[in-house]
């Protein structure tokens, strides 16, 4: 097992993919979500009946046939395109929700989709838009400035200019922003830039205690824990991300890894067995699995050797 297999979760070339858990026991009561009559339709509902539906299989199969079976057009093409971003069909939901662009959960929608398949100046505009319409509420300026920060590196622009120009952003905004888990959020990412690794550190640290359901910033802190060898902390922050249904395929591979440079075989099988159930021709996970199960084998036996020779 290599290193640089814990490099996958922010590779350009990489979507990540997410995953429903193999088998699940409801432990709590839940309402079904029904998307072409669930009344109000916020993103923030989306976001919630999305764990919903991640938490089983039967059920993330029956929402994506709604989804296939409903008109383009109308408002129930509106809640088609909506349910694509349920479903982490990035492309086909900013497609079908381009004609909702005056409709602000579309639109809002639609950029996230976007910038998840990293067309960032487009969800940068839409970002923008709304910012000005909404210059309270801090996901969409933290959706303007971050697409701006990831299409900045993307177009190799340089490096502290853009820092000092974002960061002028983050300080321009209403006061409550800075100290919001968005705002911090951005000025880790900012000091990420500036390979201002401890500052970094610090400011995610901030930002979970705020939000510990933060998907961008559970994905960013865990990876650059990994990345300067604090690798308990990197643990406990993929844990607390893998645990938001839907996790996503390379976060559970890097945890996986970690599980394993620590001697946890069994725990990192189970990541393992979580990609590769999802989809089995994933032939990473496959040959992860087989080297976790291997070294689980090779324990138990030294384990049985050392009882035997006490025994004797």
């Amino acid at each position: 097992m290599t290193a640089e297999a814990t490099d996958s979760a922010l590779s350009a070339d990489d979507e990540l993919t997410p995953l429903a858990p193999p088998t699940v026991k409801e432990s709590e009561s839940v309402t079904e979500f029904d998307l072409r009559t669930a009344d109000p339709i916020s993103f923030a509902v989306l976001e919630q009946n999305r764990t919903y539906l991640y938490r089983n299989f039967d059920r993330l199969n029956g929402f994506r046939a709604t989804v296939e079976g409903m008109p383009t057009s109308g408002e129930e093409g509106r809640r088609r395109g909506l349910g694509w971003w349920m479903l982490a069909e990035y492309g086909k939901c900013a497609d079908e929700l381009e004609a909702y662009d005056s409709d602000d959960t579309a639109a809002f929608t639609r950029a996230k989709a976007l910038f998840s398949k990293r067309r960032f100046e487009e969800a940068a505009k839409i970002f923008e838009r709304l910012t000005r319409s909404y210059p309270a509420e801090p996901r969409p300026r933290e959706g303007w400035i971050e697409s701006r920060i990831e299409h900045g590196l993307e177009s190799g622009a340089d490096p502290d200019a853009l820092v000092a120009e974002l960061r002028k952003e983050v300080e321009s905004a209403p006061d409550e922003f800075a100290e919001s888990a968005e705002g911090c959020y951005l000025l880790a990412r900012l000091h990420e830039v500036e390979r201002d690794w401890e500052s970094a550190l610090d400011c995610y640290e901030r930002a979970r205690r705020m939000d510990g359901t933060h998907r961008a910033l559970l994905t960013r802190f865990a990876h650059l824990a990994e990345r300067t060898g604090l690798d308990e902390l990197a643990i406990t922050v993929y844990e607390q991300l893998v645990c938001q249904h839907p996790a996503d395929r390379d976060s559970l591979v890097n945890l996986g890894v970690l599980y394993e440079d620590h001697g946890r075989d069994s725990d990192a099988a189970a990541c393992y067995d979580t990609v590769s159930k999802n989809d089995p021709t994933d032939e990473r996970a496959l040959l992860y699995l087989a080297d976790a199960r291997a070294a689980m084998s090779s324990f138990y036996d030294e384990d049985l050797e050392k009882k035997e020779d006490r025994l004797n």
